[in-house]
C-alpha cells in the first residue's frame, strides 16, 4: 500500500470496493502466508494446501468486513486476519474437513 493510506483503503472495501480489497490482501499476502506455512501441521498439510487456508481467511475476511469498526487499523485487521487463520486450521484438524479456497467460490467472485 504505497500510495493511498490504508484507513482509505479499509473504508473501500467496506462499501464494497473489490479493488481496495484486493490490495489490502496483496499488503497482508506475505506475513499471512507465512504465518500459515509455520502454523500447519503434517496433518493439515495432508488435507490442503496453505494456499487454500490463506484463501479462505481472506474470503472469511471480505465476508466479516463490513462488520468491523470503522476506525480499525491495519495492524488490527491483520490480527482478524491472524485468528481467522488459526480457527481455519484447528477446523481443519477438528473435523477432518479440506479446506477449500477459490476454487469452491461460484465463478466471478472474487479475483483477489
Amino acid at each position: 500500500m504505497t500510495d493511498v493510506p490504508f484507513s482509505d483503503l479499509y473504508a473501500a472495501a467496506r462499501g464494497g470496493d473489490e479493488a481496495a480489497f484486493a490490495r489490502i490482501v496483496a499488503s497482508f499476502r506475505v506475513r499471512l502466508e507465512r504465518f500459515i506455512d509455520r502454523r500447519m501441521g503434517a496433518q493439515v498439510r495432508r488435507r490442503c494446501e496453505p494456499d487454500d487456508i490463506f484463501q479462505n481467511v481472506m474470503l472469511t475476511l471480505l465476508a466479516r468486513i463490513g462488520g468491523y469498526p470503522e476506525d480499525l487499523g491495519e495492524d488490527e485487521l491483520r490480527a482478524y486476519a491472524v485468528q481467522i487463520a488459526k480457527w481455519k486450521i484447528a477446523d481443519v484438524l477438528k473435523r477432518g474437513d479440506r479446506e477449500g479456497g477459490e476454487s469452491v467460490l461460484p465463478a466471478g467472485e472474487l479475483s483477489a
